[in-house]
């Protein structure tokens, strides 16, 4: 798990990491309080399908610009250093792989990647 706190942090893991999943919260918020376990359970059970990493909103606003956080908690999938989706606010664990998945597949099955 990848902990970004600048917008260069963000930039490189994008640029580096073939599949990178970016989890936004905020410790202050009850919703996130909720869904970061999730996320790092989520992280730590599927860390061959992608790159996971965490930011705190309140501690990387130039992040919270850039990606246009407008809900906390939120969720980016980036592929091949390209966002292919946004999740916004608390979801079940299974709703929250299943975006996941389908967002990997899909892109992989466009750029005729196994």
């Amino acid at each position: 798990m990848l902990y970004l706190t600048s917008l260069p942090e963000l930039q490189s893991a994008v640029a580096r990491q073939t599949a990178l999943v970016v989890g936004c919260y905020s410790d202050w918020c009850p919703a996130s309080s909720q869904s970061k376990p999730v996320f790092e359970r989520v992280a730590a059970a599927h860390q061959h399908w992608a790159c996971f990493a965490k930011v705190r909103t309140d501690e990387s606003p130039d992040i919270a610009g850039v990606l246009s956080v407008t809900a906390i908690p939120s969720f980016y999938v980036f592929r091949t250093g390209r966002l292919l989706d946004t999740l916004r606010g608390s979801v079940p664990e299974a709703r929250l792989i299943d975006w996941i998945r389908r967002n990997l597949r899909e892109n992989a099955q466009q750029q005729h990647i196994a």
